[in-house]
C-alpha cells in the first residue's frame, strides 16, 4: 500500500484518506493529489527481536521531492526484555527439538541396515553424537 505524506501538514495518510478526505474531488489517474508526495518506502531494518524493537518514524524528505519512510530502533527495557528473552531460549528449544527429529529420521531401517552390515561404517555413531549434542545444548537452556 501506498503511503502519502500531506505537505502542509506533514501527516501521513493513505489514498482511501485522501479520498474520503476530499469526497467531491475527481483524482487523476495514476493517482497524484495536489498537496500530497509519494512516501518510499525504505524497508524496515534488521533488529535483534531478542533486544530491540522497531518503530515506524517520521516521513524526511531525503531528496527534493522525494520522501523517504524512517525508523527507530528501540532497546527493549524491563519486562519487554525479560519476555523478550524468555522467548528467545523458547525459540532455542524449538529449534534444537526440530533438529534432533531432523537427525532421528534420517535413522531408517535401510540406513540402520547399512551401518550394521559395515557398508557406513560412521554414519549411524555420527547422527546418534549428533543427537547427544543437541539433547545436552537442550538440557542446558
Amino acid at each position: 500500500m501506498t503511503n502519502y505524506i500531506n505537505l502542509a501538514t506533514q501527516q501521513l495518510c493513505t489514498e482511501s484518506e485522501i479520498r474520503a478526505s476530499h469526497p467531491n474531488t475527481s483524482f487523476a489517474t495514476p493517482f497524484n493529489p495536489d498537496g500530497y508526495a509519494v512516501v518510499h518506502d525504505a524497508g524496515q531494518p534488521d533488529y535483534d527481536k531478542y533486544t530491540q524493537t522497531v518503530q515506524l518514524g517520521a516521513p524526511v524528505e531525503a531528496l527534493p521531492n522525494h520522501w523517504e519512510q524512517t525508523w527507530s530502533i528501540i532497546q527493549l527495557e524491563g519486562d519487554q526484555l525479560t519476555d523478550a528473552q524468555a522467548q528467545k531460549v523458547e525459540d532455542e528449544k524449538a529449534k534444537i527439538k526440530a533438529d534432533i527429529a531432523a537427525l532421528e529420521a534420517t535413522i531408517t531401517p535401510r540406513r540402520t541396515r547399512e551401518a550394521i552390515l559395515a557398508i557406513d561404517t560412521t554414519w549411524l555413531a555420527d547422527v546418534e553424537l549428533q543427537i547427544g549434542q543437541l539433547r545436552q545444548q537442550l538440557a542446558e537452556l
